[in-house]
C-alpha cells in the first residue's frame, strides 16, 4: 500500500497538469472608442489590439464598396454598350446610304440601293438626315456613360490602394505588438499613435471622396431598335 502511494500521487498530479488550459491571448477592450495617452501607457498591448480591429474594419468597408462598385459598373457598362451599338448603327447607315446616294447621282441610276433595299432620292435624304440626328442625340449620353465608368475605375483603384496600405499598417501593428510582448518595456505612446493618425487620415479621405458612383443614376438608354420604315413616315 505505502509503496503504491507515490505512483498514485504522481498520476494525480499529471492529470491535474494535463487539465490546465494555455493562457488565452489578450483581447482588445470592448466598446472603447478613444484612447488617451494615459490609457495607452497603462495598456499598450490593448491599444495595439484595438487599433488592429479598427484597421480590419476599414479594410472590410473598402472590400464591401469594391463588391458593390463591380456590380454597378457591370450594369453601367451594359447600358453603355446598348447606346454605343445604336450610335454605331446610325453612323453606319448614314455612311452607307450617303455613299449609295452619291453613287446613284454620279451614275444617274435610280433608285439608290443599300442592303438589298431601294430608295428614292427623297427617301435616302430623309433617312440620312434622321440617322445623323439620332446619332447626335445619343453621343452626349454615350460620353456620360464613359465618364461615369472612368470615375468608377479611378475609385476602384483608390479602394485597392487603400486596402494595400491598410494591410501594411496591420503588419506594422503586429510587429509593434510582438516587440512589445518580447521586451516588456514601457511603450512609446507617440510611436504607437502613428498608426492611429494614419488610420484617421484614411478614414477622412474615404468620407471626402465626394459623390459615390454607386448612388449615381444611369442616363436613360433607348430601347427601340432602328426602324427605317418609321423614318420614312
Amino acid at each position: 500500500m505505502n509503496k503504491a502511494l507515490p505512483v498514485v500521487v504522481l498520476l494525480g498530479a499529471a492529470a491535474i497538469a494535463g487539465c490546465e488550459k494555455p493562457p488565452a491571448p489578450p483581447q482588445p477592450p470592448a466598446h472603447k472608442t478613444h484612447w488617451t495617452a494615459e490609457d495607452i501607457a497603462k495598456d499598450p498591448q490593448g491599444y495595439l489590439l484595438w487599433s488592429d480591429r479598427q484597421v480590419q474594419s476599414q479594410i472590410a468597408q473598402r472590400q464591401q464598396k469594391l463588391t458593390g462598385l463591380a456590380q454597378r459598373r457591370k450594369e453601367f457598362a451594359e447600358k453603355r454598350d446598348v447606346v454605343r451599338d445604336q450610335v454605331e448603327e446610325y453612323e453606319l447607315i448614314h455612311k452607307r446610304l450617303t455613299a449609295a446616294l452619291e453613287r446613284a447621282e454620279d451614275e444617274d441610276r435610280w433608285p439608290a440601293q443599300m442592303a438589298g433595299r431601294k430608295f428614292t432620292r427623297e427617301q435616302a435624304l430623309t433617312i440620312i438626315r434622321r440617322c445623323g440626328e439620332l446619332a447626335n442625340e445619343l453621343r452626349p449620353r454615350l460620353e456620360r456613360y464613359d465618364g461615369l465608368l472612368a470615375r468608377m475605375d479611378q475609385m476602384e483603384q483608390t479602394y485597392r490602394n487603400d486596402i494595400r496600405s491598410l494591410e501594411h499598417l496591420r503588419e506594422q501593428l503586429a510587429i509593434d505588438l510582438e516587440q512589445l510582448r518580447l521586451t516588456q518595456a514601457s511603450a512609446d505612446v507617440e510611436q504607437l499613435r502613428k498608426a492611429e493618425r494614419q488610420l484617421e487620415s484614411m478614414s477622412k479621405a474615404l468620407a471626402a471622396m465626394g459623390e459615390d458612383p454607386l448612388s449615381l443614376a444611369a442616363p436613360p438608354e433607348p430601347t427601340r431598335k432602328l426602324d427605317i420604315d418609321e423614318m420614312l413616315k
